[in-house]
């Protein structure tokens, strides 16, 4: 490979990794694209740290998965134009839910990452924990009534003690019996996807960060006040 100008170490390791790993690089490339951190294959090499050969493959097997688009042109300060890569916001969507012992709120996002649809849903009092997973998996049936493309994941803001790794909701004082509820795997077993789990203002606090005001902030607190208090603080 170096006879032809490709001895790169991200390039050679690129070539041996096995099926899993090419699928993470792959994910990258996705995330990459949907940030706009990479807007065209020559981009998407740089942020990778690959070849433009590499980094083309893998912009042309994203491209026949669905995933990506390729179109327009992009134009720099100098060079020739760039073809512009961009997510199909049709190739899936997301459901996001975050809740309390009030209410269920639930999100719709496309593949691009732009939210489509948002709905809530009221708890009564003194509702029980299958009451409220019950609630949880109507709320994301409605929202793929008029989504594009299949659900491709569930992330769920949860109340209380979390365990993210185990997908277990560990205690919530305000809705009784919420006690070591294995949400994840009863909502995968309900909707066949992937599910994310995180108290849910440790995941504000991250969706600021990433989203919201606080991109350029290195320090700030989220405050919660319902049916308890709650605080998330980033240092």
């Amino acid at each position: 490979y170096c006879s032809i100008g490709i001895c790169d170490k991200p390039y050679l390791s690129a070539l041996m990794r096995n099926p899993e790993d090419q699928r993470h690089l792959l994910a990258q490339a996705v995330l990459h694209v949907r940030s706009q951190r990479a807007t065209s294959r020559r981009t998407l090499a740089d942020v990778m740290r690959l070849s433009p050969t590499t980094a083309g493959q893998y912009a042309d097997q994203l491209i026949a998965s669905g995933h990506l688009n390729e179109n327009g042109f992009e134009r720099g300060a100098m060079g020739r134009p760039k073809r512009a890569l961009t997510t199909n916001a049709d190739a899936g969507w997301f459901a996001g839910i975050e809740f309390h012992a009030e209410r269920i709120r639930g999100v719709r996002v496309d593949f691009s990452g732009a939210k489509t649809d948002s709905r809530v849903t009221p708890l009564p009092e003194a509702v029980t924990p299958k009451a409220v997973i019950a609630e949880i998996s109507k709320l994301i049936t409605a929202l793929a009534k008029t989504a594009s493309g299949a659900l491709l994941g569930i992330g769920v803001g949860v109340p209380g003690i979390v365990d993210p790794v185990a997908g277990i909701a560990r205690d919530y004082a305000f809705i009784e019996g919420w006690k070591d509820v294995p949400l994840a795997q009863q909502l995968h077993d309900k909707h066949d996807v992937p599910v994310t789990l995180d108290n849910n203002l440790r995941a504000i606090a991250l969706a600021e960060r990433w989203f919201g005001g606080a991109a350029e902030l290195s320090d700030y607190v989220i405050l919660g006040p319902r049916s308890g208090f709650g605080i998330a603080v980033v240092i």
